[in-house]
This record gives C-alpha cells, sequence and structure tokens, in this order.
C-alpha cells in the first residue's frame, strides 16, 4: 500500500522545487544524502513535469555513467511520450538497453543538442 503521507509531502517538494525553477529562476541542485533518501525519484519527477508539462529545458549531471544509464531508463519508461537527449563522451559503450529506448536521442557533441 503506497505511503499517502510520503506521496503528499514529495509532491510539496517537487512543487516548491519547480517553483523556484520556474518562477524565481533558481537552478535544481540536490545534495549528498544517504542511499534511498529519495534522490532520484526526485529528479525524475522534476524532470518530467518540467520538460513535459512547463515545456523547460532542463539538464541533469550525474557523476557516473550508470547513473546516467539508469536515470534515462527511468524517464524514458515514466515519460514515454517525452523525447530525452544524452550527450555523452566519444567512444562511450551505451548499453543495449539503453540504445533500445525509443525516446532517448544520443549525441556526443554538446552543439547537437536542440
Amino acid at each position: 500500500m503506497p505511503n499517502i503521507l510520503g506521496l503528499d509531502a514529495a509532491n510539496r517538494v517537487v512543487g516548491a522545487i519547480l517553483n523556484a525553477a520556474m518562477w524565481c529562476r533558481q537552478p535544481a541542485v540536490l545534495v549528498n544524502s544517504p542511499p534511498g533518501a529519495g534522490k532520484t525519484g526526485t529528479v525524475e519527477r522534476v524532470t518530467g513535469v518540467g520538460l513535459g508539462e512547463l515545456k523547460m529545458r532542463i539538464i541533469v549531471a550525474v557523476q557516473t555513467n550508470n547513473q546516467a544509464f539508469d536515470l534515462l531508463a527511468r524517464l524514458a519508461t515514466a515519460f514515454p511520450a517525452l523525447e530525452f537527449w544524452f550527450c555523452h563522451g566519444q567512444g562511450l559503450a551505451i548499453p543495449p538497453q539503453v540504445m533500445a529506448l525509443p525516446n532517448v536521442r544520443r549525441t556526443d557533441d554538446a552543439h547537437a543538442l536542440p
């Protein structure tokens, strides 16, 4: 059974982040916290709502390639009607499951990003 209070609190956090980014022109920044604290879920929700509903340009930077692959898979699955771009280093070996995502475009040239 979903934690209704937790979902309500998460919605308030996402709303506050989007409000700060949209109206106050503040970047949305997540800080270090323990695994399971909700960082990836928050990034996923802010990205999906910001891109899909508010038509914002969203840039997400992560520390590792595996984090990027995981986040791309989560975003592409959660928001199949949206298009996501993955800008990566030249020669990066991209896993087949990421290559197969129909709504993810890949480039190794930052100038090619829309």
